[in-house]
């Protein structure tokens, strides 16, 4: 990984990739996602800061009744995918399915 992490400073300079980026093992934390793999294949969900942030946002709005148009779309689109993932609902990534 670190190798990989070097080639891209060297061709896009030496901020291109920061160390938190750089994780590896299993669980795998991925641009907000917790990703685990193992022989039953591949588990995605929300990553706990993902969580507490939209926690907070929540309880912002719930305190001062308020919650500007973007934040709501931001919101929205990550607690869908958090229900959808809960309930196992990956339609729009399977191909074959026949809902």
């Amino acid at each position: 990984m670190e190798c990989f992490a070097e080639l891209v400073r060297l061709m896009f300079g030496a901020t291109a990739v920061s160390a938190k980026k750089l994780g590896f093992g299993n669980p795998l934390c991925i641009l907000g996602l917790t990703v685990i793999v193992d022989a039953r294949g591949m588990t995605c969900f929300p990553s706990s800061d993902k969580v507490c942030k939209w926690l907070r946002v929540i309880k912002d709005a719930l305190s001062t009744s308020r919650l500007d148009p973007g934040a709501a779309s931001k919101l929205a689109g990550g607690l869908s995918w958090a229900a959808q993932n809960m309930f196992d609902r990956y339609y729009r990534l399977c191909t074959n399915c026949s809902v």
